[in-house]
């Protein structure tokens, strides 16, 4: 049994993606012909869909946002910083 390695829609899956919205296919269809799984369909369909509806570039400017302006786990939480911190001066 091969396992599929996870990536990321780049741009011209996203605009593939609504092109075949725009036909009417069913997400499964839409999954199949992209290479994802549905899940990865619908997840990207939920997070970057709009009042106005999906859209390509406004989708792929969400991903990028979302991916420069993450906070680390790490940063979340101060007792945890402090706790890795404490571990690596200590090697």
């Amino acid at each position: 049994m091969s396992r599929r390695k996870y990536h990321h829609l780049k741009s011209e899956d996203r605009l593939k993606l609504y092109s075949l919205l725009l036909e009417g296919l069913a997400l499964q269809a839409i999954a199949d012909e992209l290479g994802f799984h549905k899940s990865t369909i619908y997840r990207e369909l939920a997070r970057n869909s709009t009042k106005l509806g999906y859209r390509p570039d406004i989708a792929s400017q969400q991903y990028v946002l979302r991916r420069r302006y993450h906070v680390s786990k790490v940063d979340k939480q101060d007792e945890l910083k402090t706790y890795v911190i404490q571990k690596l001066e200590e090697g």
